[in-house]
């Protein structure tokens, strides 16, 4: 920036408090540390991942994985006792990858074959991953584009065409109108008929295709699936042949993150709960060396997977130990106790009374994200009863929080009052991912 001529004013380790917007005076100020003010003409709030909750290392419960070192144990110490993480996420195996590390070495054996080999003292040590459908990660796959791009299956003028008398998006609309032809397409050139087919059946919808791919992904032993999908992902890299569909599918959610704002909350409902999870389950690729680190760790019996909806039991599971309960179907209602159990299940949306500069809030210069309902009488019938506590009146009319602080299309925040607000944009993941639940971080700001 410097290069190009522009003024940059570093200010390392500069902890800020609080942010207050001056209307009258057209400037934001910022409260640091210290007690300093700064006086700014715009602001531009980056802060990156917040984690609400609290670590609770006394029973060995904690919130997030970050940063990695409070997990990890003293040098010539080991964990020599199963440790547990909530979901199977990336994550997750930055967590599996920087413990086992410690606990062992990789060698290559015959036939190029990757063993762990545990180190003395270790014989206890495991890691137990628990994800609520049982399915690891995808591999990783080549790609004919390395970038995602907004409009490059649909124009903008074409898609804003498909709003609705009632000036909503609706994912059906674009699903039968842009997904449904370019995914024809792709599975075309993946020499996939049977998808080709599926997808030129009206009835065949989102969810139909989400709950298709999903089932093509489901093992019942999810390591052994791996091992077998390992096989594709290894002639798509290695012989750069591009995996389409997984392209495609990335494209379109990417070019639907953009547009979410238009979307009734019956939509942001599907969205939230089927689209996404399959979504991040295709694009969240696991590179191929460390797929071949998962499974030989699985086979040296270091790592499991276990199925079903986790629950932590706050206060419970004895001295230094943290309970959860799972619910595992076809099984029924368990608890396991662990001496370190890890939250990898990733960041939720904020809600805004945890924002962390209480003065925009007090002000009223934030809101939470919310979306109106298509047909409210219905729809409300049809919110899941964990999901109802995000129901809200507005000038009489039924909203849905979507998580979040509202943001308008150039990610400038939005009041109370309704209006965006000229001096401060808020690009943090965390406060934004109700309104771009998607979003590529500095990809995603240059096309913003």
């Amino acid at each position: 920036m410097r290069k190009g001529g522009i003024a940059v004013q570093e200010y390392p380790d500069c902890e800020i408090l609080d942010v207050h917007d001056l209307p009258a005076d057209r400037r934001t100020t910022l409260l640091t540390v210290e007690g300093v003010w700064l006086e700014f003409d715009k602001v531009v709030i980056a802060t990156g991942h917040h984690w609400a909750a609290e670590d609770d290392p006394a029973r060995g419960y904690y919130a997030s994985p970050w940063p990695i070192t409070k997990i990890l144990p003293g040098k010539g110490e080991h964990c020599n006792f199963t440790i547990g993480t909530l979901g199977a996420s990336l994550s997750a195996f930055d967590v599996v990858s920087s413990l086992t590390h410690r606990h062992g070495s990789f060698k290559i054996g015959k036939g190029g074959k990757l063993t762990f080999e545990p180190h003395a003292g270790t014989e206890n040590f495991k890691i137990v991953m628990h994800s609520e459908k049982g399915l690891l990660p995808h591999l990783q796959f080549d790609q004919e584009e390395l970038f995602r791009e907004i409009y490059r299956h649909v124009s903008r003028e074409e898609l804003l065409a498909l709003i609705d008398e009632a000036g909503f998006l609706r994912m059906g609309s674009y699903f039968d109108k842009v997904c449904r032809p370019a995914l024809v397409k792709a599975f075309e050139k993946d020499g996939i008929p049977e998808l080709v087919g599926l997808l030129e059946k009206p009835e065949f919808g989102l969810e139909d295709f989400a709950a298709r791919m999903t089932g093509e992904h489901h093992y019942a032993d999810a390591f052994e699936g791996m091992r077998l999908e390992m096989a594709e992902a290894e002639k798509s890299v290695l012989n750069h042949k591009p995996i389409h569909w997984k392209e495609v599918t990335d494209d379109l959610m990417y070019t639907l993150n953009f547009h979410a704002e238009l979307m009734p909350a019956e939509d942001h409902l599907v969205l939230q709960s089927v689209v996404m999870p399959f979504l991040l389950n295709v694009v969240a690729a696991m590179p191929l060396h460390s797929g071949n680190t998962i499974l030989a760790l699985h086979e040296a019996g270091k790592l499991e997977i276990v199925p079903g909806r986790v629950s932590v039991d706050d206060g419970t599971g004895g001295e230094g130990m943290t309970r959860v309960k799972v619910e595992q179907e076809g099984v029924g209602e368990y608890t396991l106790d662990y001496r370190m159990f890890i939250n990898c299940s990733g960041q939720k949306p904020l809600q805004p009374e945890d924002y962390p500069f209480p003065s925009l809030v007090r002000e009223g210069s934030v809101r939470k994200a919310r979306a109106p309902f298509a047909h409210p009488m219905e729809a409300t019938e049809k919110v899941p009863e964990e999901k109802r506590d995000r129901l809200f009146r507005k000038d009489g009319e039924i909203l849905y929080a979507i998580g979040g602080v509202d943001i308008d299309g150039t990610c400038r925040i939005v009041g109370e009052d309704g209006k965006p607000n000229p001096r401060i944009h808020d690009i943090a993941f965390a406060h934004a991912s109700g309104v771009r639940p998607y979003s590529y971080g500095l990809q995603a700001c240059s096309h913003t």
